[in-house]
């Protein structure tokens, strides 16, 4: 199927009138998220979206005064709480006053401290709070006069300037001082102290500010929720999110109000699901895919629901859960786990590793079983890897080694001891080491199963995060140490990407003019100013014009060639296209060969696309490719056209799941950081499934890497304290994500550094704490020598520089068809018809024609849909429901809110559908038997709305069939259609009968004896 997002994306365009929303909804990427929520902000503040007994706009207002960058923090702040929809927000109600008022009092009173001890100035002690450079008294007279100006235009200013003389001292006792109030000030060992940090005082100013910022801001932020919702659903403009939680409502709700009918008619076309990496999935997911496959799926509560036997295989490793920024939570996974080892299904431990060494797998157990020795809320228990036969052979280069580095000031003393050359040297001292060997894996090589050298491919080595990656590509460029680095991908920095880009955009868009003049500038045709002025002077137009006869020259013959393609496209695909410009144009004369790795993943990404639903058209793939050279992309990758490149293998720890290779190297990181911002509890009240969210802290992170809270607060100690536990326990797992890439040899980093008291050297602060220490042992002084991997290894005069042959991009290029990045898709995928679904069944624009509008929006095709339904009802209860009952439930399952004042009206067709069913039928020009329900209640075997999918040659087809039955030995398919007129009904929809009767075909063995389309005349 795909990935789940697609699934959603895909069930929902089946079904947007049961999810309420519209039917052209398309995913918006992150930049056109932010522009959505950007110009919502802009839009509460104009007054747009105020309501009687609701002033949005002031709470607006209130907001702006709280921060710099107002329109930038709601930006960043609602995606938090947009992705988060599903959760209930904890939070203890605060002021409602305007920042103004609410600051006044405390403002003024603040402004008298201030100047009582800049009367005292000379008393004043430099204990401030900020461990900087600047001097402490400049410091206060700084923030002394930002506080004496305006407080509530300069809230975040304000808060900072504060914290600043959050340790003032001032000689003297505050009656000697002259102090008339109390508040702010109190006397500690004969000195006068600032009394506004302290948590646990009623006075103190910092946290009272900290508090009324968090509350302004999430109250605000939670009554933007349902306008902003509101706002993109009508405007059919949906995150990756949005897919899922619409998805669960519809399934939530169609269990509760229908008794799952909705449920069960999906299950009846998509009945079994393997979900795998269940570990990064998060709890709407799962919930979901209960719904989906429960057995009771008039279920509303996700975990009563009980899944059909066989309709759902879990495939997952929660130690793997590392995700828990992207809100995949393990404890989900447990959940999940625990449900089915309760009666859900069968729950089977795999614990053979047949990636590693016996003696890798050994001190993984010893490890991990430390690391993980039971089952908690945030943690699976480790459960032992078992030893297996394998292929080691005597003399083969395995185990688990460490390598000194230094970093500090003790590097500044010794740049040979970075981390940087210390990777270089280990790399160097083994490949093609004569004394160290490893045994050939790959069984398409003639030397499978026998010793040899190890090469550059052999290692990997992982870092915490991508910062230090640069540094390292530096070093081995010095090296000459051939490196391919998982990361972002340089879309922008590709000419052959933008050169192919132009001339997509040129051939998809005649008319743009500077379009043209762009692509013939560019690398394949090269003209310049002077020879398009030329052009002009002889009397031609800068234009494509499709039915002029060019030249095969200069630039009358480049124009000529545009316009031939232009001419060609309406027979290809978006992808099919950008192919045929690499082709046509052959752009591999034009570039290097690394400029085509990027040009082959990008039309890797296009196809993925297109089978996605979000390239459909020549404009979608302009659009993608326009994102894509904007260099905002993200999307990240490891490009490389060989397969099989000799290169080190370079990745931040994030990057590596499902990877491996012979030697893993984990470079220098320190302490994981686990400050809290969210934590999502999933609880039950009055027996039901409850998620609840308690914000702790958003963070900015500023261009000099400094990171700084945007909002805070410290009403969730606890929530504050488990959420930092599981974040501790995901640094576990992130160790063990690491560690478990190594086939044959695990080698870590031992970070060494200068005491600062002592001078002395010291461990410094790794990840790799608990790893070294079960190698080394916990004490400082150990013979380590033998766990030291260039000791181990020893000098290697039989390594050698790397080469750096220039590779041929044609060579490259003729080579494509063997590489990762297939330039062929093995099928393409067709449906008979071009049904656009609105709801349950979906419907041919074509029939759409001369049905009635209701309030500016064409019902038709839901009208259609609801008669497909009627007749399905009728037909497969044997026509044992009355009239009203069929009705009614056609009714119940389809109407929306919206649309309750066409009820009667939609009722009134249905019935008159039934009526005319029941007394003789509708008169058919198509070949089909007017009377026809009488035969479809006697016939032998009888199938409604029936899926297909089958292979021809290279297409596969699949589609649904609304009617098969057995008359007298044979198949007849019928077609319902609810056109208004019925002229043409059986040349229109031929090739789809024709497609259906070979789906019969395949499904049954049998020829059907007709498909015919049965008009019903609504």
């Amino acid at each position: 199927m795909g990935t789940i997002d697609s699934f959603c994306n895909m069930i929902l365009s089946e079904h947007p009138t049961d999810a309420g929303i519209p039917s052209d909804a398309k995913l918006i990427d992150e930049d056109e998220e932010k522009e959505i929520y950007g110009q919502f902000y802009v839009d509460v503040r104009a007054g747009k979206y105020d309501k009687k007994g609701n002033d949005l706009r002031e709470k607006a207002d209130h907001f702006s005064m709280l921060f710099w960058n107002a329109e930038d923090v709601f930006t960043k702040l609602m995606k938090e709480i947009m992705d988060r929809r599903n959760v209930s927000l904890v939070y203890r109600k605060g002021s409602d006053l305007s920042p103004y008022l609410f600051l006044k009092e405390d403002r003024e009173t603040m402004i008298k401290v201030l100047d009582r001890l800049n009367g005292n100035y000379s008393k004043l002690s430099n204990e401030l709070g900020r461990s900087d450079t600047r001097d402490p008294m400049e410091a206060y007279v700084n923030a002394s006069a930002v506080l004496h100006k305006g407080w509530h235009y300069n809230y975040t200013g304000v808060q900072r300037a504060l914290k600043d003389i959050s340790k003032v001292c001032c000689q003297g006792t505050p009656e000697e001082l002259g102090f008339t109030t109390e508040r702010f000030v109190r006397e500690t060992a004969g000195k006068t102290v600032l009394n506004i940090a302290d948590e646990e005082s009623e006075d103190a100013l910092i946290p009272k500010l900290r508090e009324y910022k968090y509350y302004k801001t999430i109250s605000f932020l939670r009554e933007c929720i349902k306008p902003l919702e509101d706002a993109m659903r009508q405007n059919g403009k949906f995150t990756y999110f949005d897919y899922l939680y619409y998805l669960r409502n519809m399934l939530q709700k169609d269990a509760e109000e229908n008794g799952g009918k909705l449920i069960d008619y999906i299950f009846r076309r998509h009945s079994y699901f393997m979900i795998d990496e269940f570990q990064d999935t998060n709890p709407l997911q799962a919930e979901v895919f209960f719904h989906l496959t429960a057995q009771n799926s008039n279920e509303p509560d996700w975990k009563k629901c009980r899944p059909r036997p066989g309709s759902l295989f879990i495939v997952g490793d929660p130690k793997q859960s590392i995700y828990r920024f992207r809100s995949a939570d393990v404890s989900s996974y447990i959940q999940v786990r625990d449900l089915f080892m309760n009666g859900v299904g069968k729950v089977v431990n795999l614990v053979n590793n047949f990636r590693s060494r016996n003696v890798v797998k050994n001190y993984y157990n010893d490890v991990f079983e430390d690391m993980m020795p039971e089952d908690t809320k945030d943690q699976i228990a480790y459960q032992d890897i078992e030893n297996i036969s394998s292929e080691e052979k005597p003399g083969e280069f395995e185990g688990v080694y460490v390598y000194e580095a230094y970093s500090g000031r003790l590097l500044d003393e010794h740049p040979e001891m970075s981390d940087y050359v210390q990777l270089a040297r280990i790399v160097k001292a083994l490949v093609n080491n004569p004394g160290k060997k490893i045994v050939e894996k790959d069984r398409s090589k003639e030397n499978y199963g026998e010793l040899r050298n190890i090469t550059y491919k052999d290692f990997m080595i992982i870092f915490a995060s991508k910062k230090p990656i640069a540094a390292c590509i530096a070093r081995f460029n010095e090296e000459e140490i051939p490196i391919r680095v998982e990361g972002k991908v340089l879309f922008e920095e590709c000419e052959a990407l933008k050169t192919i880009a132009g001339i997509y955009r040129t051939v998809t868009s005649i008319e743009d003019v500077i379009s043209l003049v762009a692509t013939l500038y560019g690398l394949v045709f090269g003209f310049n100013e002077n020879d398009l002025a030329k052009y002009r002077n002889e009397g031609n137009a800068i234009k494509l014009d499709l039915n002029k006869e060019y030249s095969d020259v200069g630039v009358n013959g480049a124009i000529g060639r545009l316009a031939k393609t232009a001419l060609e496209i309406e027979t290809l695909t978006p992808s099919a296209l950008f192919e045929k410009i690499i082709d046509d144009y052959r752009i591999y004369e034009f570039v290097p060969a690394d400029g085509m790795e990027v040009v082959y993943y990008t039309l890797e990404l296009i196809r993925g696309q297109e089978q996605n639903g979000g390239i459909v058209t020549y404009e979608d793939a302009v659009r993608y490719l326009d994102d894509l050279l904007s260099g905002e992309s993200g999307l990240e990758r490891c490009l490389s056209l060989k397969e099989d490149e000799n290169a080190v293998h370079v990745a931040n720890l994030h990057k590596v799941k499902g990877l491996e290779a012979s030697i893993v190297i984990l470079a220098r990181a320190g302490t994981l950081s686990s400050n809290p911002s969210i934590r999502i509890v999933n609880t039950e009240e009055d027996g039901k499934a409850k998620t609840r969210g308690y914000l702790i802290s958003v963070s900015e992170t500023a261009d000099s890497g400094a990171s700084y809270p945007i909002i805070s607060t410290t009403q969730h100690v606890q929530e504050a304290a488990d959420e930092k536990e599981s974040l501790k326990r995901e640094g576990d797992r992130l160790v063990y994500v690491a560690a478990t890439r190594a086939r044959n040899a695990l080698i870590f980093n031992r970070s060494k550094e200068l005491n600062g008291t002592t001078g002395n050297l010291k461990e410094g602060s790794s990840r790799w704490k608990q790893l070294r220490e079960k190698l080394l042992g916990k004490g400082k002084n150990e013979d380590i020598e033998d766990k030291m991997v260039l000791n181990v290894v020893g000098d290697n005069p039989a390594y050698r520089k790397a080469e750096h042959d220039k590779i041929d991009p044609v060579a490259v290029y003729s080579q494509t068809e063997t590489t990762q990045i297939s330039r062929e898709a093995t099928y393409v995928k067709e449906s008979p018809s071009t049904l656009m679904a609105v709801s349950r069944i979906g419907e041919n624009p074509f029939e759409a024609e001369g049905i009635e509008e209701v309030k500016g929006e064409t019902y038709s095709t839901l009208i259609g849909t609801m008669v497909h339904r009627l007749m399905e009802m009728i037909i497969m209860s044997k026509d044992g429901l009355s009239k009203k009952d069929l009705v009614s439930n056609v009714l119940s399952e389809y109407m929306i809110a919206e649309m309750e004042d066409q009820k009667e009206s939609f009722r009134k067709k249905l019935e008159s559908v039934y009526d005319v069913m029941h007394s003789g039928g509708y008169p058919q020009r198509n070949g089909a038997v007017q009377d026809i329900l009488p035969d479809l209640l006697k016939s032998d075997e009888i199938y409604s709305e029936v899926p297909f999918t089958y292979r021809e040659e290279d297409v596969i087809w699949n589609g649904i069939i609304d009617l098969i039955y057995r008359k007298d030995g044979r198949l007849h398919i019928i077609d319902w259609k609810t056109n208004r007129s019925d002229e043409g009904l059986a040349e229109h929809y031929r090739s789809q009968l024709d497609a259906y009767r070979k789906a019969v075909k395949q499904i049954t063995g049998e020829e059907a004896d007709d498909a015919l389309i049965y008009h019903i005349g609504i």
